[in-house]
């Protein structure tokens, strides 16, 4: 997960949500109770997005309160906190090897590494993504994208669960993506659509059912 997407992400997210409880404030008529629920879901996802970047392993808190606070948060945003830990040398090999691929394969589009959504719940982190030039014209600039890219793909970390796996090939799907790509612990690869899993990739059919790496 990238820190520099992350903490970019959830600034963007905390003025885009002020500004939007300002603007029906004002136009209408928001009921006061709602708009400071509003606020304050806010500011605790955005606590969730800086424990994400900053917190250390589960097993070095000591601080009571300090555990409370991140357990507290990993349940209302399990999207965005889970167990920590620094993905093996393998895994950073994998994702850097799906990304020269993406590009090889699919040259016409941009493959990128570590690029934040801005999902229904919460921001998440792709590994890597493929898009078209028509939605790179969309997501270029933004620090969070509004619209998954066509092809989102995570590589397998020891923190991966398979209910997590599952709820963000879903967030993606939902936000926009045509595909989610899996990376297992063996390298082997995984196809989904909103249909379901795929033989393969219909988007990139060539693409292996292996990523190995030295």
């Amino acid at each position: 997960m990238g820190s520099r997407a992350l903490l970019g992400a959830c600034v963007l997210r905390m003025i885009g949500t002020v500004a939007l409880i300002n603007t029906l404030s004002s136009s209408l008529r928001v009921d006061p109770l709602s708009k400071v629920g509003t606020l304050a879901r806010a500011a605790r996802e955005l606590e969730a997005l800086r424990l994400a970047v900053n917190r250390p392993p589960l097993g070095e808190l000591t601080d009571d309160l300090a555990l409370s606070r991140l357990l507290k948060a990993r349940e209302e945003f399990p999207a965005i906190l889970g167990p920590r830990s620094t993905p093996p040398r393998t895994c950073r090999k994998r994702q850097a090897k799906i990304a020269f691929l993406l590009k090889s394969l699919l040259p016409h589009g941009e493959a990128l590494t570590e690029c934040a959504v801005d999902t229904t719940e919460g921001t998440i982190v792709a590994d890597d993504v493929w898009a078209s030039p028509e939605r790179f014209r969309i997501i270029a600039d933004e620090i969070s994208c509004s619209i998954a890219p066509e092809i989102c793909v995570d590589v397998w970390s020891p923190s991966n669960t398979p209910e997590e796996i599952a709820q963000k090939c879903r967030l993606y799907l939902d936000k926009g993506a045509l595909e989610f790509w899996y990376c297992d612990e063996q390298g082997r690869m995984s196809f989904f659509s909103q249909s379901g899993a795929l033989p393969k990739s219909r988007f990139c059919p060539g693409f292996p059912d292996n990523v190995t790496v030295a």
